[in-house]
């Protein structure tokens, strides 16, 4: 039986709400910076789920563990929650933008939380597309999970599809 591309990247393909596919929940478990968390799953997404009130330190932290979850990966797509997130100290937003960055993001999707949260992280994360100078990372705003792992889906199959093309023409 013929692998397809999804399979071979190590992606399972689930049904999502609407008869969709989204992106495969196989990961590893999270890793607690504070009362936040991170984890990855195969091939490239970053999950952060955020709960409570952010400061510098857990940025860092944060930051830390995904920079160092990048390495030996040619981009990482980001799926954020924020459903139970709180407000970022002024020093956690400075740090959010102007912190040292190591992860070549290709796609943040947002999701949850309140209208204001959403439209805040996206600015923050727009900022630091632009002052990390990410290239290829726009950054999207859902109502779901299943929404959100849906559009990455489609990056991840984007991305697959623009580097298959690039290394047949190299």
């Amino acid at each position: 039986m013929a692998v397809t591309p999804i399979e071979a990247a190590g992606l399972r393909e689930t049904p999502a709400a609407g008869g969709e596919n989204a992106m495969s929940r196989m990961m590893e478990e999270p890793r607690l910076v504070g009362t936040h968390s991170i984890s990855f799953e195969p091939p490239s997404l970053a999950v952060v789920r955020l709960r409570g009130p952010m400061s510098e330190a857990d940025i860092r932290g944060l930051r830390e563990v995904m920079n160092g979850g990048a390495k030996g990966h040619t981009h990482r797509l980001f799926l954020l929650d924020l459903s139970e997130a709180g407000q970022p100290s002024p020093e956690a937003r400075r740090y959010m933008v102007h912190g040292p960055l190591k992860t070549p993001y290709r796609g943040m999707a947002l999701f949850h939380g309140s209208f204001h949260t959403r439209t805040m992280a996206k600015l923050m994360m727009a900022g630091l597309s632009v002052l990390a100078r990410l290239r290829d990372n726009p950054v999207a705003l859902f109502g779901s999970e299943a929404e959100a792992r849906a559009w990455l889906l489609e990056r991840h199959r984007k991305i697959t599809r623009e580097a298959r093309v690039e290394a047949q023409s190299a």
